[in-house]
């Protein structure tokens, strides 16, 4: 049974932290678009151009993967639409590459943001804005929110509702620990047990990468561990080889769950039920 003193650890708590912080995030946003931001979506295996009337590019978010099955998804078989739990933080690579420019290409391409989910097509989803300095308050209007539809469209209210649903989602297994849940963390190369005293085995979630520089740090270079946002979705994988049994060895491995982020020290974050 899960205990009342590990809850302050438990990923859930963790995960539900972070979520506030997001939405946080995104509310800012939303008030910036009184003042003006671009948001604009390159399908894989095109290009797609970032421009600015006045002022410079300035990069807010930038994401490459895939959150819904209708975005880029003109005659595309189901299979390669499905998975709309892909989403990989790319920010950093555009920012360096069109930060400060007025025009920027940009390639969505497994080549420039390696593939966080293989089979799957995706979309390269960029938020931008155009300051003529380096104040937010220089922001010029690109995309004024002056109806309610132009606000329901706009990307980040759709973020908004996602974010929603996980919460209610989360709730719904913090109940969950009233009946029984455990979590088990496993360090990258290394093995770990999963299993049921009674019942089998149920994933709930499962995810390879790196959320935070604590967990799997130890002995370890500190850029290493520097990416924190780094998240594969790899429930599917570990659900298959587990589900069901009532003992399950796993390891942790870019052999098993491929690289989500090269260079950093990842770690498989396990939360299942045994029912």
């Amino acid at each position: 049974m899960f205990l009342l003193k590990r809850f302050p650890e438990f990923p859930l708590v963790h995960t539900f932290n972070m979520l506030t912080l997001k939405l946080s995030g995104i509310l800012l946003l939303l008030i910036l678009c009184q003042h003006g931001i671009d948001a604009y979506v390159i399908c894989q295996g095109r290009s797609g151009i970032l421009s600015c009337n006045s002022g410079s590019i300035r990069i807010i978010e930038a994401t490459y993967g895939r959150s819904d099955n209708t975005t880029c998804a003109y005659r595309k078989p189901a299979s390669q639409i499905s998975n709309t739990n892909c989403r990989a933080p790319v920010t950093n690579i555009v920012s360096s590459r069109c930060n400060r420019k007025k025009r920027c290409a940009v390639s969505a391409s497994n080549i420039h943001f390696s593939n966080p989910c293989v089979g799957t097509y995706k979309y390269l989803d960029v938020t931008y804005t155009c300051p003529t300095n380096a104040s937010v308050s220089a922001i010029k209007t690109m995309l004024p929110c002056s109806s309610s539809r132009d606000f329901l469209s706009f990307p980040l209210v759709h973020t908004f509702n996602m974010l929603t649903l996980k919460l209610s989602g989360i709730l719904l297994l913090l109940i969950l620990c009233q009946h029984g849940i455990d979590a088990s963390v496993i360090c990258e190369h290394r093995f770990g047990t999963l299993r049921c005293s009674r019942g089998s085995i149920r994933i709930i979630r499962a995810t390879y990468g790196r959320s935070d520089r604590r967990t799997c740090s130890y002995g370890l270079p500190a850029f290493s561990t520097t990416n924190t946002n780094c998240r594969a979705p790899v429930t599917e994988i570990i659900s298959s080889q587990c589900h069901r049994k009532t003992r399950c060895v796993v390891f942790a491995s870019n052999i098993h769950f491929s690289d989500p982020c090269v260079g950093t020290y990842k770690y498989l974050d396990v939360t299942y039920t045994c029912q």
